[in-house]
């Protein structure tokens, strides 16, 4: 009797064992299936920018869009790095959210390039 009762034991550690382990992979595979390639951040960034809602801020979004998408440089894809700390549709909404914002607020003190520069990397 007391056999089985230590063999139920170590079968329920096991299993214990067994399931968190299960559902540690479980929460890696969401986590990494919930993570979005560059390209694709690259095209949430540019069809958000392109999005107008009719205010001054479209002008700041041509701005962006220019900044990143129609001057050309010879290492064009150093402009995303910091798209890689983004890791929603969202965050990377809020990102061009505040480079607006910082655009309108400080435009009168610097040049439009020199404030995208100075703030696309702040959090």
């Amino acid at each position: 009797m007391m056999l089985n009762i230590v063999y139920i034991s170590n079968s329920l550690s096991n299993l214990k064992f067994i399931l968190n382990d299960i559902k540690y992979k479980s929460f890696l595979f969401n986590k990494i299936r919930k993570m979005i390639g560059i390209e694709t951040k690259i095209s949430i960034f540019k069809n958000y920018l392109l999005l107008r809602n009719g205010s001054y801020g479209d002008v700041m979004k041509d701005e962006i869009y220019s900044y990143f998408f129609e001057i050309a440089e010879e290492d064009i894809s150093s402009k995303f790095h910091f798209l890689a700390h983004l890791n929603s549709s969202k965050q990377i909404e809020n990102k061009v959210d505040f480079l607006v914002s910082k655009m309108i607020m400080h435009e009168h003190e610097d040049g439009v390039r020199n404030i995208i520069e100075n703030y696309v990397e702040v959090e």
